[in-house]
């Protein structure tokens, strides 16, 4: 009897090493996992200060640009990030979760469209109208009025074959020029994660015509410590689970062994050993 009581607690005794040793060596890992994954962030991040607007393609009148994205905590946002969030009017209650910053220029050259000399009102002025057609959702209109009005001055005297004369020049007066511009373009932004060198890059396309990018910003902005241990304090201790683990076992005549064990019914942890967000 008391060998087996010995045995019990030698087996009773390795267990439990062996226990605290596949969680110390679970929590280690863990540990290195997310070390390894902060400085691959901060890598990427350096990356993406350095890195500008890049053309990937500009086939079927379609524009495709990309830039390196950001990865920060919101104690990690600088002025002008925290500006730029402010602009959405986001409640204080709810946190952004991505921010993208999109700049672009619109060129477009050697346009000819008809001058028509109109009467408003008895007033002359010279219109004008510029409505392309574009692809998809795109649409420009672009409509100018020019009001002017024309004198004449007969101040000077004209000599001729030693007679009189006046001489009649026309005047063109002009007042300022009525623009009105309606611009709808359709434009296209995302995240894309590469899967193999984990970069994350924001993405923008359009297929408006005269369009490139002059800026590409974003910043993907990642769950904080407070936002962690509120999920984690969420969490309850009891569930119904299954567990296939290494264990004590009883046999035939009161044998206790070390063997395996799988486990069904209601498991037990605390929050401090659980892992994950």
């Amino acid at each position: 009897m008391k060998n087996i009581d010995y045995k019990f607690r030698i087996i009773v005794g390795l267990s439990a090493t062996i226990l605290i040793l596949i969680l110390a060596l679970i929590w280690n890992l863990k540990e290195l996992k997310e070390s390894k994954e902060e400085a691959d962030r901060h890598k990427r991040n350096y990356a993406a200060v350095q890195d500008s607007v890049v053309i990937i393609s500009s086939e079927n009148e379609t524009l495709l640009a990309q830039r390196l994205s950001l990865e920060l905590y919101y104690e990690e946002l600088r002025s002008e990030n925290l500006d730029l969030i402010q602009k959405l009017d986001v409640e204080k209650r709810k946190k952004t979760k991505v921010v993208i910053q999109t700049v672009v220029e619109y060129r477009d050259s050697s346009i000819y469209v008809p001058v028509i000399s109109r009467f408003n009102q008895k007033t002359p002025e010279l219109y004008f109208s510029y409505k392309p057609s574009l692809k998809g959702k795109n649409y420009l209109s672009i409509e100018g009025i020019l009001p002017y009005s024309i004198s004449y001055d007969t101040s000077k005297i004209l000599m001729d074959s030693l007679r009189l004369g006046w001489r009649i020049i026309p005047k063109i007066n002009t007042e300022s020029a009525h623009l009105k511009i309606n611009q709808k373009i359709d434009l296209i932004t995302g995240l894309v994660r590469d899967s193999k060198s984990g970069k994350l890059y924001v993405r923008a396309s359009t297929d408006f015509p005269g369009i490139s990018f002059a800026e590409l910003n974003s910043i993907n902005l990642l769950d904080d410590g407070e936002s962690k241990r509120a999920l984690r304090n969420s969490r309850k201790p009891f569930g119904i689970g299954f567990g296939l683990g290494l264990g004590l076992t009883s046999g035939p005549g009161g044998f206790v062994g070390l063997g395996p064990n799988v486990v069904i019914g209601v498991t037990y942890s605390p929050k401090f050993l659980q892992f994950g967000k």
